[in-house]
């Protein structure tokens, strides 16, 4: 399919002045660089498409935002150990004696006749 070269001829230079057939690209070119003809459609898609975009890039942002500033806050907080179970059941049992403590007093509080002692003249 090539020619043999020939000594001391340029190809470039021959074939410059020749025209040479080659696919026609200003379309595709132009589309690419936006210059191109386009739909009223598919602009609108595309519009719609970049607002899309835009909104999940802005909510992206809010998101990271509120994750900085909770772990910010988060260490900034001082760290408190929790507590152990044998702790935590010696606070439940003293919490719940004290309110069983309050009910007998208030239960003694209104009926007075079962805190006063019985009388002592058993005699027949």
């Amino acid at each position: 399919m090539s020619r043999p070269r020939e000594c001391g001829s340029d190809p470039i230079g021959s074939q410059l002045g020749r025209p040479v057939p080659a696919p026609d690209l200003t379309g595709p070119v132009m589309r690419r660089l936006g210059l191109g003809v386009t739909t009223r459609q598919r602009a609108r898609r595309r519009r719609a498409g970049r607002v899309v975009v835009r909104v999940l890039l802005c909510g992206l942002a809010v998101a990271a935002t509120v994750l900085a500033v909770s772990l910010v806050e988060r260490q900034r907080r001082p760290s408190s150990p929790a507590p152990t179970l044998p702790a935590a059941l010696q606070h439940d049992l003293q919490h719940h004696g004290r309110t069983i403590d309050r009910a007998i007093k208030s239960i003694r509080e209104l009926s007075p006749a079962l805190t006063a002692e019985p009388p002592d003249d058993q005699t027949p």
